[in-house]
């Protein structure tokens, strides 16, 4: 399967201007990633594609697609920028 996203904003409350973001997809353990950019009046404008060839697997039984697992690394990166993304 492949896949393409055009990102092209995205909106947060609660960010000061100037920080710096950057969107993070992980699949199994394949990623992309956009280019860091800075907030300005709690908008981060992209305007990225993300393009990613990946397999989807089907549980028929239960009618679902199957998750792929996420690298230890990746699961540990997420784990570090989801606590210093939400501290207080």
């Amino acid at each position: 399967m492949n896949f393409e996203l055009n990102i092209k904003s995205l909106a947060l409350k609660n960010v000061p201007d100037d920080s710096q973001l950057t969107i993070l997809w992980v699949r199994g353990d394949k990623n992309i990633d956009t280019r860091t950019r800075y907030s300005k009046e709690g908008r981060i404008k992209f305007n990225e594609k993300f393009m990613m060839k990946t397999s989807l697997e089907f549980d028929t039984a239960r009618e679902i697609y199957v998750a792929k697992p996420v690298s230890r690394y990746f699961a540990k990166f997420l784990e570090l920028a989801s606590c210093r993304l939400w501290k207080g």
